[in-house]
Parts: structure tokens; C-alpha cells; sequence
């Protein structure tokens, strides 16, 4: 068991299915979202692609929402 996780950051060019299958099979243990950048029914489908593809890999992958502080 490894005691190091990776987190990966998931953009534009990384959250498409495609993108998020190449980082779970790289070793992708937590996915971080940043919520001050995307829409909301993006978002909602980036989620979905995560839970349904760490079903099919059968990989548990966590979901880390980065979500927006207060402007100083």
C-alpha cells in the first residue's frame, strides 16, 4: 500500500473522459476540481465520468473540490 497520494488537477484538456482514464491508469489517487473556474453543469459531468470510471477501473479515487475564499 502506498502512503503518498497523487493529485491530479483536472482543466480543460484533462477532463474529458479520455484525459481522466490516462490519469487514473497513471496513478491519479485524488482528482482536484477548481470551482472558480468551471460551470457548474461541467462540473457535474466531470464527476459522474470520475465515479463511473473509477468503478470500471475498479481504482478508488477521491474528489477534492477547491472552492472559492474570501477576496481580500
Amino acid at each position: 500500500m502506498r502512503l503518498t497520494k497523487i493529485v491530479s488537477t483536472l482543466g480543460p484538456a484533462s477532463r474529458g473522459p479520455e484525459g481522466i482514464r490516462a490519469l487514473i491508469e497513471a496513478g491519479a489517487d485524488v482528482f482536484r476540481l477548481n470551482y472558480s473556474h468551471a460551470e457548474y453543469d461541467v462540473l457535474e459531468r466531470v464527476i459522474a465520468d470520475i465515479r463511473r470510471l473509477s468503478r470500471e477501473l475498479d481504482r478508488p479515487v477521491a474528489i477534492l473540490s477547491d472552492l472559492q475564499g474570501p477576496k481580500f
